[in-house]
């Protein structure tokens, strides 16, 4: 009888788990876009391009994982805009 209760609390906690990585993704997201828009709409839009590129470069490099492959596409993208 008691296996039946642990499984449900380990499913339940896992659950619990999941949900919290995904609230603490969209944190990172959130972050990493708003440094995505500081380095265009501060640094590219006043010509500072190198300083614009190593903002939107620490952007990439400190996601390093935890956020989400279209947060990490925009700043690549970005990336390339700046350098073009």
């Amino acid at each position: 009888m008691k296996l039946p209760h642990a499984l449900t609390a380990f499913v339940l906690l896992l659950v619990i788990h999941t949900v919290a990585l995904q609230a603490a993704a969209a944190l990172t997201d959130q972050k990493a876009n708003q440094q995505i828009d500081n380095a265009i709409n501060t640094h590219y839009a006043s010509a500072d391009i190198d300083k614009a590129e190593a903002k939107l470069l620490e952007v990439v490099k400190g996601c390093s994982g935890s956020c989400s492959p279209a947060t990490i596409a925009r700043a690549w993208m970005y990336v390339g805009i700046v350098r073009g």
